[in-house]
């Protein structure tokens, strides 16, 4: 069977060239512009589309515009569909925790699922599974099983990999995805203003104090007779020393501060990298820097109505 990809120009539908063989062919739904903070939806009234302009088009970030174009493929198409997705891209690296996306996750694929699209292809790392593998488990056993919800699949999850302690470990990790937002860390809570977000820093740096709780509590599970749960603490304990780097960048780069927020950074990513061979398994040092050096490298423009208020 041969698939066909709706993608960047081929995200329009044609509106002349039709398929005579369709059982031969599967439509690729591939909305890589989409925000992945945030579960998939269509709820709202019909968006304008804009229309092709060959070699001169801009996706839409708004997932209800990309999936007004899947909708017009489907006009005359009513063959096989399966989407083409980008959670383990680089979108892991900003849910600092893991909590947020594996909830995405979960309910993206049961919308595919109940909206024609049956099947999703991965683009991204294999190596995604810092700091635990939730994200890509919950990936898994959604596909196989939509009536599971991602409080059943965590909670699988967590008790294998932690044991019976294990919802302290998931609260940990929730409450570090929530104080650095998983869309602000994308850049998906403002895209004009990007990474400034003076109001955000309060909530960044208490980062540092929920590690230092965190700390106790890996501390205490350090060694296992399960080999499973003494590599996931183990992980913990690199991941609690990357967060503690991650914040102080991000303290930095909310209020602007883009040169010291790139110190910051360059010294992150030496560290980090002296725990790349024994955790390669599971965590993949090139992808994340390769997208927080661009992150460090952005330089802020200050809107003017927060310039104001600065003064």
């Amino acid at each position: 069977r041969i698939v066909y990809i709706a993608y960047t120009e081929t995200m329009w539908a044609p509106e002349v060239e039709k398929l005579k063989n369709p059982k031969r062919f599967a439509l690729l739904f591939a909305p890589i512009s989409r925000e992945y903070s945030h579960s998939l939806s269509i709820d709202g009234d019909p968006v304008e589309l804009k229309p092709y302009v060959r070699n001169n088009n801009t996706l839409p970030k708004d997932f209800k515009a990309l999936y007004q174009h899947f909708e017009e493929w489907t006009q005359d198409w009513n063959g096989a569909n399966l989407a083409y997705e980008y959670h383990f891209w680089n979108k892991q690296i900003y849910d600092v925790g893991g909590i947020n996306l594996a909830k995405v996750v979960n309910e993206d694929v049961k919308f595919y699922k109940s909206h024609k699209i049956n099947g999703v292809i991965q683009d991204g790392s294999q190596r995604s599974f810092f700091p635990t593998g939730l994200v890509f488990y919950t990936y898994a056993r959604t596909l196989y099983d939509v009536s599971l919800t991602a409080e059943d699949i965590a909670e699988e999850y967590f008790s294998c990999a932690f044991g019976e302690d294990w919802r302290e470990f998931y609260d940990y990790l929730d409450r570090i995805g929530k104080a650095f937002c998983h869309a602000y860390a994308s850049g998906e809570r403002d895209r004009n203003a990007g990474w400034y977000c003076p109001a955000q820093r309060e909530s960044i740096m208490s980062a540092r104090d929920i590690v230092a709780e965190g700390r106790k509590l890996i501390e205490a599970h350090y060694n296992s007779d399960y080999r499973v749960r003494t590599v996931s603490v183990r992980l913990l304990e690199f991941h609690a020393k990357y967060v503690e780097m991650l914040s102080d960048f991000f303290a930095e780069k909310c209020v602007g501060n883009d040169d010291a927020a790139k110190a910051i950074m360059d010294t992150m990513k030496a560290e980090c990298g002296k725990y790349e061979l024994a955790f390669e398994r599971w965590y993949d040092h090139g992808l994340f820097f390769s997208y927080l050096d661009r992150l460090a490298n952005w330089r802020t423009v200050i809107p003017d109505e927060a310039a104001v208020q600065s003064v």
